[in-house]
């Protein structure tokens, strides 16, 4: 009986939260993650305009078999690729490489393509889940230790992704602290790199 869903959010951790919806959420109905850089209280406050063009888009067939989209500052961002580039500025989520899917005008969206699935996109199926497991995220650095994915582990972890320099890498040390610590307790731990692309 709905057009669409709205999420209010704040700006830290939409692009994550939006990235969960997109990857969990098997409708075809617009999901619109939506917040402010600016508080109420600020002069050009930009809440008020987001919020009125998230629901715009909810209410909007264009929405439609276009997954879980971040609106701010005019733009339409799929929850897939967008991500904050800025702590502090209004034009702060955008994709660096796949571009914007549409902007508004006069408050009306505009999409600049077809509705599209990305590519490598993967969904799961969480009806049955009631809880979401404890992973760490660790993020390397110029000689990273090995004690980090052991503390990450004796603190309860129940996963670690590695988010690695440049393409993925680690330091020999920390290499090696993880394989041991997996071949110890099969703790599941997972490759990545810091970089946005």
């Amino acid at each position: 009986e709905i057009a669409g869903v709205v999420v209010t959010h704040g700006t830290d951790t939409l692009e994550e939260t939006a990235f969960f919806l997109q990857s969990t959420v098997n409708s075809s109905k617009p999901v619109i993650c939506v917040g402010a850089m600016r508080p109420a209280t600020a002069l050009s406050a930009d809440g008020p305009l987001n919020l009125l063009q998230a629901v715009t888009l909810a209410a909007s067939p264009a929405g439609v078999d276009r997954g879980t989209m971040i609106v701010l500052n005019d733009r339409i961002g799929s929850a897939f690729y967008t991500t904050k580039n800025n702590a502090n500025t209004l034009d702060t989520f955008f994709s660096t490489e796949a571009g914007q899917l549409g902007v508004f005008i006069n408050q009306v969206p505009y999409f600049f393509w077809p509705p599209a699935s990305p590519t490598g996109l993967v969904s799961f199926n969480i009806s049955t889940v009631s809880a979401l497991a404890h992973v760490d995220i660790l993020y390397a650095h110029q000689d990273m230790d090995a004690y980090l994915f052991n503390a990450s582990y004796a603190a309860g972890a129940e996963g670690i992704v590695y988010a690695g320099v440049g393409a993925g890498g680690m330091s020999a040390t920390a290499s090696l602290a993880a394989e041991e610590l997996y071949n110890a307790t099969g703790i599941p731990i997972v490759a990545s790199h810091r970089s946005s692309d």
